[in-house]
């Protein structure tokens, strides 16, 4: 599990160079994990096992992916951690095979991804990582709720609407 805590931490930091991962970063995203696998193999643990979804895939294939939980900016994707499963299975016989594989795939790392943000949101150590993805997260909703009620960018506002907005004032 420390592996692919390492490694997720790392492809975080990579991706936000003024992040200073320590020890107590590394072992709340390793709880986190222990949480999410734990959790997600109760239920899922077939799956799992039939596609040999292991420690070392989430080391390798899924590392990138989870890691986005921690960036700002950044969605992880259950389709693309199913596609990476299954490709590293070998190639398919056919098209709709791969495809029914990565469908079968699909919720299981949906569920993966859930209960991680939710377990990495739960530890301390990891809130000023998050704060960060939180602040881009809400900022990008107030501009679609702004947008949504009819507000328009600054940049496409005419000299008559802040003429208007002057006269309200």
């Amino acid at each position: 599990m420390s592996q692919v805590s390492d490694r997720i931490g790392s492809a975080a930091v990579q991706g936000v160079r003024a992040l200073v991962w320590g020890d107590p970063e590394r072992k709340a995203l390793e709880r986190a994990l222990g949480r999410a696998f734990a959790e997600v193999g109760e239920v899922h643990g077939g799956v799992l096992a039939d596609f040999d979804v292991n420690p070392g895939f989430w080391e390798h294939e899924g590392a990138a992916e989870l890691s986005k939980v921690l960036v700002a900016g950044l969605t992880p994707s259950a389709a693309r951690l199913a596609e990476r499963a299954v490709d590293s299975l070998g190639r398919a016989r056919s098209d709709d095979e791969r495809l029914d594989r990565i469908y079968r795939l699909r919720p299981v790392f949906a569920a993966v991804l859930a209960v991680l943000a939710e377990g990495v949101r739960g530890e301390a150590a990891l809130h000023p990582v998050l704060g960060r993805a939180d602040a881009a997260r809400a900022g990008a909703s107030t501009v679609a709720i702004a947008e949504a009620m009819g507000a328009t960018p600054a940049s496409e506002r005419t000299s008559d609407s802040r003429i208007l907005c002057v006269l309200w004032l």
